[in-house]
């Protein structure tokens, strides 16, 4: 409630201690004495008919080296204090059960007051459902590097009642390692992207992301993995989901020879992940797949969860994972156009071979192909908004028509 400092423990009395305190929390009330000293908490409570009787409490006497008192003294430790009269203590915020009059708390209160960690049964969402070009790309080109490094992208689609629709997959620039993937995030070409999706009515929906082969791991999902997911959940709303495509090692003993299994899998993390996530309860603990939990509110509360009947301070990420069913359908747009931010590029070619042989608008109904040719334009979000519904609408501007032309370099 109020701290004072020493300087050196091994020389320093109680009767020292006393002289601090009284200096630092009271210096100009001459008549306020510090009656005892205790680790004790009892010390605050213990009266008999005429007032409160400290003489049971002898851990800590005037003359005893601060060294030398049990359990020991540490940075942070708390020691009790009676005055000889009452103080007031600015800033203090007392517990319900003490404003309330009453000195004690009873268990059922105290572990109401504790964060009990518990699986969330069913996820948000019914289901959610991949356009099966757009997952094939992706799941593809993860496949072709080898799942050498992490992969990820934004999901952009639909939600109908409480079933999530993706409709494409928007891959910003990044970089990726076997454990930590960095996307870049609000710059323009997602500004972009968002507009041409805002024009075809949908929106952000949640991300993907790839699990790389080489990672030496014997999990699921890494802590920083589940932290990514929450964030995306808060940022998006908790009907966000999250795309996971894994291959899997075989056994030496089971390998055949055949191809590694490839898996796209969906999950969304629990509600009470995504709150304690955001109000800063996570780090990363000494195993890569646990939360280190830290009550932001009680920095010194060492176990601020409980896990079952268990006082703790880490939890296994599992606690928050939710499967989510998934599914595959056909959303009516093209995927063929090449991905932006690949290693293997986009060019003009590409768009020449995107829009000859058909319609223009045809052509371009294309998520990729759409954002590639504002790219290249240097369209704002809003001008490329308005080529985005132009090209839904079959109804292209004869001079947007020109620049794309010119672009694929079709007369």
């Amino acid at each position: 409630m109020e701290r004072v400092r020493v300087d050196e423990k091994r020389t320093t009395t109680v009767y020292d201690l006393k002289s601090v305190i009284k200096s630092s929390l009271f210096p100009d009330d001459q008549e306020q004495e510090i009656v005892a000293l205790s680790l004790r908490p009892e010390l605050l409570t213990t009266k008999d008919d005429v007032g409160f009787c400290p003489e049971g409490f002898t851990d800590m006497p005037d003359d005893a080296k601060l060294s030398d008192i049990r359990p020991p003294l540490e940075n942070g430790s708390v020691v009790n204090m009676l005055t000889s009269s009452a103080r007031t203590v600015e800033g203090v915020k007392l517990p319900d059960f003490l404003k309330a009059g009453r000195t004690t708390m009873t268990v059922e209160e105290m572990v109401a007051k504790q964060t009990r960690i518990e699986r969330q049964e069913s996820s948000s969402v019914a289901s959610v459902s991949f356009d099966m070009h757009a997952a094939n790309s992706f799941q593809a080109y993860v496949s072709s590097l080898g799942f050498h490094n992490k992969r990820g992208g934004i999901l952009y689609g639909e939600v109908k009642e409480d079933k999530v629709l993706v409709h494409a997959i928007y891959e910003p620039e990044q970089q990726g390692s076997a454990e930590e993937l960095q996307m870049e995030r609000s710059t323009p070409q997602e500004e972009r992207a968002d507009a041409i999706a805002t024009a075809w009515g949908w929106k952000k929906v949640g991300m993907v992301f790839s699990i790389s082969a080489k990672s030496d791991r014997d999990y699921m999902f890494s802590a920083t993995e589940v932290m990514s997911m929450s964030a995306i959940q808060e940022e998006l709303g908790e009907l966000a989901v999250t795309g996971v495509v894994s291959q899997e090692q075989p056994d030496e003993e089971d390998d055949d020879g055949s191809p590694p299994e490839v898996h796209f899998e969906a999950f969304q993390v629990s509600k009470q992940c995504v709150e304690l996530h955001g109000k800063g309860w996570f780090s990363v603990g000494d195993s890569a797949n646990e939360f280190k939990c830290r009550n932001p509110d009680d920095k010194k509360d060492r176990t601020p969860v409980i896990v079952g009947r268990t006082d703790v301070d880490r939890v296994d990420v599992d606690y928050f994972l939710v499967a989510v069913a998934i599914d595959s359908h056909s959303s009516g747009f093209t995927s063929t156009f090449p991905v932006e931010n690949r290693l293997t590029g986009q060019s003009s070619a590409d768009l020449k071979a995107q829009i000859s042989g058909k319609p223009l608008a045809q052509g371009l109904k294309d998520f990729h192909a759409v954002l590639y040719v504002t790219d290249q334009a240097g369209m704002s979000s809003g001008e490329a908004g308005s080529f985005a519904a132009s090209v839904l609408l079959g109804e292209i501007q004869s001079g947007h028509d020109m620049i794309v032309r010119s672009m694929a370099g079709v007369v």
